[in-house]
């Protein structure tokens, strides 16, 4: 799958960061299916401890970046899905990374991205 590989965060091409993109897009892919039948909020505190370095590290991640990573991926379905909206409340950083990512090096694809995310929140 070329959108799984084409997107290392801070890894290069080690094995820790392709098993993180793979997992950051299969919890989009999950969160996404089951979004209407599975209440998620009992996970995220859990969920935005487990990922909190990668959230900070976002911004970094989307400077010159062509595609957006898989974490602003999953931010994305996240702020889709009203039912997984209130995910989002429990973490500010995740919100504030989003922000930081506007920046004069974002690429079209990332700042569509991160648009929709905007767009999400606000309707």
């Amino acid at each position: 799958d070329n959108e799984c590989t084409s997107f290392i965060e801070n890894d290069g091409n080690s094995r820790i960061g392709r098993i993180r993109t793979l997992s950051f897009l299969r919890l989009s892919d999950l969160m996404t299916k089951f979004a209407s039948s599975v209440d998620f909020s009992t996970h995220g505190q859990r969920l935005w401890k487990s990922i909190s370095s990668s959230v900070i590290a976002l911004p970094n991640t989307v400077i010159n970046a062509d595609n957006p990573p898989s974490l602003l991926k999953l931010i994305e379905s996240i702020s889709m899905h009203h039912m997984l909206i209130p995910l989002l409340h429990e973490s500010d950083d995740a919100i504030v990374a989003v922000f930081k990512c506007i920046a004069g090096t974002t690429r079209m694809k990332v700042m569509t991205s991160v648009l929709h995310i905007i767009d999400g929140l606000l309707t």
